[in-house]
Protein backbone atom coordinates (compact mmCIF):
# COMPACT_ATOMS: atom_id res chain seq x y z
CA UNK A 1 0.00 0.00 0.00
CA UNK A 2 1.37 3.41 -0.95
CA UNK A 3 1.19 6.47 1.29
CA UNK A 4 -1.52 7.98 -0.91
CA UNK A 5 -3.60 4.78 -0.76
CA UNK A 6 -3.25 4.87 3.02
CA UNK A 7 -4.64 8.41 3.11
CA UNK A 8 -7.47 7.50 0.71
CA UNK A 9 -8.85 4.93 3.16
CA UNK A 10 -10.94 7.64 4.83
CA UNK A 11 -12.60 8.49 1.51
CA UNK A 12 -13.25 4.85 0.73
CA UNK A 13 -14.90 4.26 4.10
CA UNK A 14 -16.94 7.45 3.69
CA UNK A 15 -18.09 6.28 0.24
CA UNK A 16 -19.01 2.86 1.62
CA UNK A 17 -21.04 4.50 4.40
CA UNK A 18 -22.83 6.78 1.91
CA UNK A 19 -23.79 3.79 -0.26
CA UNK A 20 -25.07 1.95 2.81
CA UNK A 21 -27.21 4.97 3.72
CA UNK A 22 -28.72 4.96 0.24
CA UNK A 23 -29.53 1.26 0.59
CA UNK A 24 -31.07 1.92 4.01
CA UNK A 25 -33.33 4.60 2.50
CA UNK A 26 -34.44 2.13 -0.17
CA UNK A 27 -35.15 -0.58 2.40
CA UNK A 28 -37.17 1.88 4.45
CA UNK A 29 -39.16 2.91 1.38
CA UNK A 30 -39.83 -0.73 0.56
CA UNK A 31 -40.90 -1.43 4.15
CA UNK A 32 -43.36 1.46 4.00
CA UNK A 33 -44.83 0.48 0.63
CA UNK A 34 -47.90 -1.66 0.27
CA UNK A 35 -47.47 -4.52 -2.20
CA UNK A 36 -50.31 -5.47 -4.46
CA UNK A 37 -51.30 -8.59 -6.37
CA UNK A 38 -49.23 -9.41 -9.43
CA UNK A 39 -51.62 -10.63 -12.12
CA UNK A 40 -48.94 -10.81 -14.82
CA UNK A 41 -47.51 -14.13 -13.59
CA UNK A 42 -49.11 -17.53 -13.35
CA UNK A 43 -50.34 -18.30 -9.87
CA UNK A 44 -48.58 -21.14 -8.09
CA UNK A 45 -50.16 -22.68 -5.02
CA UNK A 46 -47.63 -23.44 -2.34
CA UNK A 47 -47.16 -22.98 1.36
CA UNK A 48 -48.61 -19.68 2.30
CA UNK A 49 -46.22 -17.11 3.77
CA UNK A 50 -47.83 -15.79 6.94
CA UNK A 51 -45.27 -13.04 7.44
CA UNK A 52 -46.20 -9.50 6.44
CA UNK A 53 -44.38 -8.43 3.24
CA UNK A 54 -42.67 -5.44 4.86
CA UNK A 55 -41.05 -7.50 7.62
CA UNK A 56 -38.18 -8.77 5.45
CA UNK A 57 -37.28 -5.17 4.56
CA UNK A 58 -37.36 -4.13 8.19
CA UNK A 59 -35.05 -7.02 9.10
CA UNK A 60 -32.66 -6.06 6.28
CA UNK A 61 -32.79 -2.44 7.45
CA UNK A 62 -31.94 -3.38 11.04
CA UNK A 63 -29.04 -5.56 9.89
CA UNK A 64 -27.77 -2.78 7.64
CA UNK A 65 -28.02 -0.20 10.44
CA UNK A 66 -25.91 -2.44 12.69
CA UNK A 67 -23.34 -2.78 9.91
CA UNK A 68 -23.41 0.99 9.35
CA UNK A 69 -22.57 1.61 13.01
CA UNK A 70 -19.52 -0.62 12.65
CA UNK A 71 -18.40 1.21 9.49
CA UNK A 72 -18.94 4.58 11.24
CA UNK A 73 -16.72 3.39 14.08
CA UNK A 74 -14.02 2.28 11.61
CA UNK A 75 -14.33 5.61 9.78
CA UNK A 76 -13.88 7.62 13.00
CA UNK A 77 -10.82 5.57 13.97
CA UNK A 78 -9.25 5.82 10.50
CA UNK A 79 -9.98 9.56 10.29
CA UNK A 80 -8.28 10.15 13.67
CA UNK A 81 -5.31 8.04 12.59
CA UNK A 82 -4.90 9.93 9.29
CA UNK A 83 -5.27 13.32 10.99
CA UNK A 84 -2.51 12.37 13.44
CA UNK A 85 -0.22 11.38 10.56
CA UNK A 86 -0.93 14.63 8.68
CA UNK A 87 -0.53 16.80 11.79
CA UNK A 88 2.99 15.42 12.22
CA UNK A 89 4.11 17.47 9.19
CA UNK A 90 5.89 20.75 9.91
CA UNK A 91 4.69 22.76 6.88
CA UNK A 92 1.23 24.29 7.45
CA UNK A 93 0.46 24.54 3.73
CA UNK A 94 1.15 20.85 3.19
CA UNK A 95 -1.00 20.01 6.20
CA UNK A 96 -3.85 22.13 4.88
CA UNK A 97 -3.72 20.59 1.41
CA UNK A 98 -3.61 17.03 2.75
CA UNK A 99 -6.40 17.69 5.25
CA UNK A 100 -8.64 19.22 2.60
CA UNK A 101 -7.85 16.43 0.13
CA UNK A 102 -8.11 13.36 2.38
CA UNK A 103 -10.27 14.42 5.33
CA UNK A 104 -12.65 16.93 3.72
CA UNK A 105 -12.49 14.92 0.45
CA UNK A 106 -12.17 17.98 -1.80
CA UNK A 107 -10.83 17.93 -5.36
CA UNK A 108 -7.68 19.86 -6.26
CA UNK A 109 -9.80 22.54 -7.96
CA UNK A 110 -11.92 22.98 -4.84
CA UNK A 111 -8.75 23.24 -2.75
CA UNK A 112 -7.36 25.96 -5.03
CA UNK A 113 -10.59 27.95 -4.63
CA UNK A 114 -10.52 27.53 -0.87
CA UNK A 115 -6.82 28.34 -0.34
CA UNK A 116 -6.43 30.96 -3.11
CA UNK A 117 -3.28 29.43 -4.60
CA UNK A 118 -2.60 28.11 -8.10
CA UNK A 119 -3.30 24.50 -9.01
CA UNK A 120 0.40 23.82 -9.61
CA UNK A 121 1.28 25.14 -6.13
CA UNK A 122 -1.42 23.01 -4.50
CA UNK A 123 -0.25 19.91 -6.37
CA UNK A 124 3.37 20.62 -5.42
CA UNK A 125 2.48 20.95 -1.73
CA UNK A 126 0.43 17.76 -2.02
CA UNK A 127 3.33 15.84 -3.55
CA UNK A 128 5.81 17.17 -0.99
CA UNK A 129 3.42 16.37 1.86
CA UNK A 130 2.90 12.83 0.62
CA UNK A 131 6.66 12.29 0.44
CA UNK A 132 7.21 13.65 3.96
CA UNK A 133 4.50 11.80 5.86
CA UNK A 134 5.69 8.98 8.03
CA UNK A 135 3.39 5.99 7.88
CA UNK A 136 3.84 2.22 7.81
CA UNK A 137 2.52 1.47 4.31
CA UNK A 138 2.90 -2.31 4.70
CA UNK A 139 -0.46 -2.61 6.53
Amino acid sequence: MTKEEYLKQVGKLQHKLNMMKLRAEEYEALANSIPSQDFTRERVDCTRNLEAPFVKWLIKLMDLEAEMKEVEKQLDEKRAEVITVIEALSDENQKSVLMLRYISLLSFNQITEKMFYSLSTIKRWHKEGIELIKVDVKK
